[in-house]
C-alpha cells in the first residue's frame, strides 16, 4: 500500500472516530436531558459578532407554537477577574473587560424548552438576527436566535429565585429555606416530585446541612468544635436571574478571636441544582493556631430509609439507609471517595434522588479527603432539628494545609432518579448543556 493510501486511510479513520465521538457526546447529553432541567450555555467567544455590543440591546428570541416570534427567558452574566459572575458593578470586583458590555469570557444562558421552530429568512431580516442556535430536544430539532437589537418585550418568567427576605430558594422542581441570619445553616428542603407516602408534604427531605471543624488550638490537648453557626456567614449580593440566581456570600472563621480561614462563595441557584464555586484563603497563622484540624461538610437527611447510598468508588454496590452502620458502610468511610473521586450520591427510589460532588484543584495541597457517614435513627448531632442521622453524608478533610488559596466547587442536584446516566458523567457534563450548534444567519 502506497503512502498516500495510507494517509488517506488514516484521515479517514479520524474523522470516523470523530464523528463517533461527537455522536457519543450528543447521545450523553439527550440522556441527561431526560434526566433533569438544565441552563442550555453559550460563550460569548462562541458568538463574536455580539462582542462588545451593550447587554441591554441583546436578546434572544424564539417562534412559539402559535407560530408568534417572541423573546424568551434569558440571561447575561459578566465575570470578574477571580472568574465568578459578576452580581453588580461594584468597587471591590474588578470585570474581566468592560461593564455592561458582552466581553470574551461572558455568557448567555437560556432553556432549551422555550426553542422554537426555525424562521423564515423575512422573519431573520425582521427581528435584526445575528446568530441561529439549534438544538435537539426529543425527536425534533429546535431553534432560538440572538439579536443586537432588544425589539420585543422580555419575557417575564423566572426559573429560579431566591426571596432575600424570607430566605427562601425556589424553582419549578425544589424549594429551600436557609437561616435568615446565615446562609449556611439550611432549614427546609422540599422536591417536589417526591412520591415517599411516610413523608407529609409538609415535612422536609432535609434536617438540615452541616459544616464542622474540628482542632485542638495551640495545643492536641485544647480541643474546639465549631459548626455552622460559629461561621460568619453574610450576604453580600444578590443578583436574581431568570435562568441562575447568583447569590454571592463572605464567610469567615474565628477561633480564639484570631481569623484562620475566609471563603468568597457564589450560590448558583439553577432549575434542579446549586453549584457553589469558592475561593478558600487560609493564612499562614492557621498551622500555628490549629493543630490536626479536621473539617467535615454534610448534608443531614430527614428519616430517608431504605433509600441506596452510592460512592465514587462503589458505584454499583450501594449502602442501604436502615439506621444502623454495616460493615460495608464503615468501610466506606476509608475506601469510599478520594481527592479526585469523590461524587456522592443518595436515591430513595421515590422520585426523589440527590448528587453531590466536589471540583478540588489538582496542583494544589488542600488536604485528604474521605467519605463522612452516619446511619441512625437514633443518634443526636446537634445542630439539628429531627432526631437521628438518616442519613448523615459528605466529605470529611484531614491534614489542611495553611497559606494557601485555591478555588473549590461542590455542586449538589436534585432530580426525580440517578436512571441511566452514569453518576460520573453527570457531575462531569450535567451543569449545562452545551450541544447547541451556534451558526451565522445573514446580516442585513
Amino acid at each position: 500500500m502506497g503512502k498516500l493510501a495510507v494517509q488517506q486511510l488514516f484521515l479517514m479513520a479520524s474523522i470516523l472516530l470523530l464523528g463517533t465521538s461527537v455522536q457519543a457526546s450528543n447521545d450523553l447529553d439527550q440522556q441527561i436531558n431526560k434526566l433533569l432541567q438544565r441552563p442550555v450555555l453559550l460563550k460569548a467567544n462562541q458568538i463574536p459578532r455580539l462582542g462588545g455590543i451593550a447587554l441591554r440591546r441583546i436578546q434572544v428570541i424564539a417562534k412559539g407554537s402559535d407560530g408568534v416570534v417572541k423573546a424568551i427567558p434569558f440571561q447575561l452574566d459578566e465575570f470578574d477577574q477571580d472568574g465568578f459572575p459578576m452580581v453588580a458593578e461594584a468597587d471591590d470586583i474588578v470585570v474581566d473587560g468592560e461593564w455592561g458590555v458582552l466581553d470574551a469570557n461572558d455568557e448567555v444562558l437560556f432553556m432549551a424548552s422555550d426553542a422554537g421552530s426555525k424562521l423564515s429568512s423575512v422573519e431573520l431580516k425582521d427581528f435584526h438576527t445575528l446568530y441561529e442556535v439549534s438544538m435537539v430536544t426529543g425527536s425534533s430539532e429546535k431553534f432560538v436566535y440572538l439579536t443586537g437589537v432588544r425589539a420585543l418585550p422580555n419575557h417575564p418568567k423566572h426559573y429560579v429565585h431566591f426571596d432575600q427576605e424570607k430566605a427562601i430558594i425556589k424553582t419549578d422542581w425544589y424549594q429551600l429555606t436557609l437561616d435568615q441570619s446565615n446562609p449556611v445553616i439550611w432549614k427546609e428542603l422540599f422536591y417536589y416530585n417526591y412520591g415517599g407516602a411516610e413523608k407529609k408534604p409538609t415535612e422536609s427531605l432535609l434536617d438540615t446541612m452541616k459544616v464542622r471543624l474540628h482542632s485542638g488550638v495551640f495545643t492536641r490537648f485544647m480541643n474546639i468544635s465549631l459548626s455552622n453557626k460559629h461561621l460568619k456567614a453574610r450576604i453580600l449580593r444578590v443578583k436574581n436571574g431568570p435562568i441562575r440566581t447568583v447569590i454571592q456570600l463572605e464567610i469567615r472563621v474565628v477561633v480564639a478571636k484570631i481569623p484562620v480561614m475566609k471563603i468568597g462563595m457564589q450560590f448558583h441557584v439553577m432549575p434542579q441544582m446549586i453549584d457553589f464555586p469558592s475561593l478558600v484563603a487560609i493564612p499562614g497563622i492557621f498551622d500555628r493556631v490549629m493543630v490536626e484540624p479536621t473539617m467535615t461538610i454534610s448534608l443531614d437527611w430527614n428519616d430517608l430509609r431504605s433509600s441506596e447510598v452510592f460512592t465514587a468508588l462503589y458505584p454499583k454496590k450501594p449502602a442501604i439507609v436502615d439506621g444502623h452502620l454495616s460493615a460495608h458502610e464503615i468501610a466506606l468511610r476509608q475506601s469510599g471517595i478520594n481527592n479526585d473521586e469523590n461524587w456522592i450520591a443518595i436515591d430513595t427510589g421515590k422520585n426523589f434522588a440527590s448528587v453531590f460532588s466536589l471540583k478540588l484543584p489538582k496542583d494544589k495541597d488542600v488536604g485528604v479527603l474521605s467519605f463522612f457517614y452516619d446511619d441512625s435513627f437514633v443518634l443526636a448531632d446537634a445542630p439539628e432539628s429531627v432526631l437521628g442521622q438518616g442519613p448523615n453524608m459528605g466529605w470529611k478533610i484531614r491534614d489542611m494545609p495553611s497559606d494557601v488559596r485555591y478555588y473549590m466547587t461542590p455542586s449538589l442536584f436534585f432530580i426525580d432518579s440517578l436512571g441511566d446516566v452514569p453518576v460520573v458523567d453527570l457531575v462531569s457534563y450535567g451543569k449545562y448543556s452545551t450541544s447547541a450548534v451556534v451558526n451565522d444567519t445573514p446580516v442585513h
